[in-house]
């Protein structure tokens, strides 16, 4: 074989870049052809399940399906619709409920419900502490007694801004 041969079948090969863009271009075409009847078979089995679904559901609810009373009794339960929220029998009574939460918190060291946290003069946002501020330490307080202490608070502040404001008219 001669150069010149070797050439003429060199030239007569196709290009190898366009083939491989051929090669491509049928990769895609095959690729969204394949897609497009997937497609198509997904949403026409699709469509067949919904409406099996929708039979499986709707037959029973339509005439032919089981009275009134069975589907209501399926929702509330069956005391009925007024007596839905009432506890039932596997209910905790207020007396587990308690004792459930206590277990709960007091691992972590917390203090028992109905109690309320003063922070004492360290948090008072009143201008200068009062006596009355000083007459209690801070800390965990039942919720009663939280409150006697901070109305006495309140009160002790509000008698002297009343007296602030009648030193005020006098000087007047």
């Amino acid at each position: 074989m001669s150069a010149r041969d070797a050439v003429e079948l060199a030239a007569m090969l196709p290009d190898p870049l366009a083939e491989i863009a051929y090669r491509r271009q049928l990769c895609r075409e095959a690729f969204e052809r394949g897609r497009a009847i997937a497609d198509r078979e997904g949403y026409e089995r699709a469509r067949a399940e919904q409406a099996a679904d929708w039979h499986a559901v709707a037959d029973p609810a339509s005439r032919r399906g089981e009275p009134f009373a069975i589907y209501e009794e399926r929702r509330w339960g069956p005391r009925g619709r007024g007596h839905f929220g009432d506890p039932g029998p596997g209910d905790l009574t207020p007396a587990q409920m308690i004792e459930r939460a206590r277990a709960s918190w007091e691992p972590f060291g917390l203090p028992e419900p109905g109690t309320v946290h003063l922070g004492g003069q360290k948090v008072h946002r009143h201008g200068p502490c009062l006596p009355v501020c000083y007459s209690y330490r801070p800390g965990w307080y039942p919720a009663e007694q939280a409150d006697a202490i901070l109305a006495a608070v309140h009160e002790a502040i509000a008698d002297r801004d009343q007296a602030g404001r009648r030193g005020l008219r006098a000087a007047a």
